[in-house]
């Protein structure tokens, strides 16, 4: 089966390689999410906590089944978001779906013969699927363009809830990089029939779950401005109400007052729902009836169907073991896991990248290949060193040296030797300067700069310190080619984010996407003829704020040809996944 499986691989790869695509590389990448999330049962008093299953990696999403002998959840063990599931005493761990694409927020239904899932596989964008479990046969119950998340079977078996961004168009915060969310809720048959929406468009609803007696939905409700706040900033400042539904007649029950992100709620009994407050003086476990759990840490928190017992999440500090393994969805290529702007030496033997501590703090820090074996290079306490890129000698490394994440901050480009020797600022003191990247004959840097009444991108020679003009709108992220034809770069001048290039003299500006969502962070091949980027085309994979610190978490890694065409995705998680870099051909760890 081994032997069969890499002739597959090696097949596909050979295919790929006859058409004249792109050969098998390796690209380092960010990503922004936890380095951990463990799996915990607890009484539902919040004593006897335990793990389930041994917190190394990335589990989440985890809920009982109806019968309370399974606990499915989403595990990322394998490379990919793929749905598992595991008996309460961690035994019987069971990988019950295999892709590639996006699987996640599973659902068993009160039979347990079927699982409702959120998927991308076939379309890129998140959709309700469902699997027999006996035949081992999938189908797309929603199958539309918007996101749809979180399914919940109501007790019948007959009908799924779940929410939606369908029936709201992305719309992005003014002069923001970050999407705003709208969800509403749904309800379909189990058949795919009687679709309907319960809640109206432009708010916010969402994790729904069924009574007991099947009669109503419960769910958290919030403005979208509370939602955007719940997701950016962990729910400072952000409020929501639990709220219920009755199915049959669209009557609204409000369950809670006051501030504070209420979220996951869930009948414990016909009358009492628990929920979780994210923040505040009260974070942790409530029921309507007054009791609380306190508790900074439980996120996603499912009751089983006795009430005796709680499964839940926790982010968990980095422990220092190896970064997880991510699984490409193009098998030519191999993806890891690094720190900010990444970016291989010429001869690809070493990798600098980004170590942030803080939203002004970041150290340049030296590795393998292969991320491993980090050592700090440069740091400077209270400014953020990051954009960094390797000379084509391979003896400086250019990077941007300041404030970036802070609005009216100052920072300039900088240099040094990858001992960590002969640093030098090459631009002014003034304004904001970052992102550089090499002329392929080493005798310039191209870089953006952003300031009040100073925005585009500028080329400075390192012979004489001359300064040009390159552009004027708001245009960043700029990547020269090997070739020394043409620079990559993203810009707002067409409203979205896209990616452009243009010629070193300014002359023959080109537009290569034109999707909705951003389109960002593009960096060539070796050999000029393709690009990789970050691209938010498929939009959301969840919704709502229940994660903490998860920016964007619907950016993914696409690859291009030199003219835009040719696109294929290579990265599919809930995560932002961006500033990628191509290792050169022939290299090795």
């Amino acid at each position: 089966m081994l032997l069969k499986g890499l002739g597959i691989v090696a097949m596909v790869i050979g295919l790929i390689a006859a058409a004249g695509a792109v050969e098998p590389r390796r690209i380092a990448f960010s990503r922004v999410s936890p380095a951990r999330i463990g799996l915990f049962l607890s009484d539902t008093d919040g004593g006897n906590e335990r793990p389930l299953l041994p917190a190394d990696g990335l589990d989440y999403n985890a809920s009982f089944s109806y019968d309370g002998k399974w606990i499915v959840f989403t595990s990322e063990r394998t490379g990919s978001a793929d749905i598992f599931r595991v008996h309460p005493d961690g035994t019987g761990l069971e990988r019950l779906t295999e892709d590639p694409s996006f699987d996640d927020q599973a659902s068993l239904s009160p039979n347990g013969r079927t699982l409702a899932f959120v998927s991308t596989r076939g379309t890129g964008t998140a959709d309700i699927w469902l699997l027999d479990l006996e035949s081992h046969r999938y189908h797309n119950l929603t199958q539309h363009v918007g996101g749809d998340y979180r399914p919940i079977w109501s007790p019948d078996g007959k009908w799924i809830a779940f929410t939606s961004d369908r029936d709201t168009p992305l719309r992005k915060r003014q002069g923001g990089w970050e999407s705003v969310q709208s969800t509403a809720l749904y309800i379909v048959g189990s058949d795919g029939n009687g679709l309907r929406r319960l809640t109206a468009p432009g708010g916010f609803a969402g994790s729904p779950k069924w009574s007991l007696d099947g009669t109503r939905i419960v769910f958290y409700e919030a403005t979208v401005e509370d939602s955007w706040r719940g997701r950016f900033f962990g729910g400072l400042n952000a409020s929501s109400q639990i709220v219920s539904i009755e199915v049959a007649t669209g009557a609204r029950t409000q369950h809670t007052q006051g501030d504070g992100l209420k979220v996951s709620p869930q009948f414990v009994d016909a009358e009492r729902i628990g929920f979780l407050i994210k923040t505040g003086t009260s974070a942790g476990l409530a029921i309507t009836s007054g009791e609380r759990i306190a508790s900074t840490q439980i996120r996603n928190p499912s009751w089983s169907a006795d009430r005796r017992q709680i499964v839940y999440q926790k982010q968990l500090p980095d422990d220092g073991g190896p970064r997880p393994r991510v699984l490409a969805a193009d098998p030519a290529f191999e993806l890891i896991l690094t720190g900010v702007f990444p970016d291989y030496s010429p001869s690809g033997d070493r990798l600098v990248a980004t170590r942030m501590t803080s939203v002004v703090d970041g150290s340049l820090e030296l590795s393998s290949p292969d991320g491993s074996q980090r050592r700090t290079i440069f740091a400077e306490k209270g400014k953020m060193a990051i954009g960094s890129g390797w000379s084509p000698d391979g003896r400086q490394i250019a990077f941007g040296l300041g404030g970036f994440f802070v609005p009216h901050q100052k920072a300039q480009i900088a240099l040094i030797r990858p001992d960590g020797t002969d640093f030098r600022t090459i631009t002014p003191s003034e304004g904001n300067s970052g992102f550089p990247s090499w002329s392929p004959d080493g005798t310039h840097i191209v870089y953006r700069v952003s300031s009040a009444g100073d925005e585009g991108l500028r080329i400075v020679s390192l012979k004489d310190g001359d300064i040009s003009t390159l552009t004027t709108s708001h245009d960043t992220f700029p990547s020269w080619s090997p070739r020394g034809d043409r620079i990559a770069f993203t810009s707002t001048r067409e409203g979205d984010f896209e990616i452009y290039t243009i010629k070193p003299d300014g002359s023959d500006v080109r537009r290569l996407t034109r999707s909705p969502g951003n389109d960002a962070h593009s960096v060539w091949s070796r050999d000029g003829k393709w690009i990789v980027f970050s691209s938010a085309r498929n939009g959301f994979k969840d919704e709502g704020p229940l994660y903490d610190n998860i920016a964007q978490p619907y950016g993914e890694l696409f690859l291009m040809r030199e003219d835009g065409t040719g696109v294929r995705q290579l990265t599919d998680s809930r995560w932002e996944n961006g500033t990628p870099s191509w290792q050169p051909r022939g290299a090795k760890d």
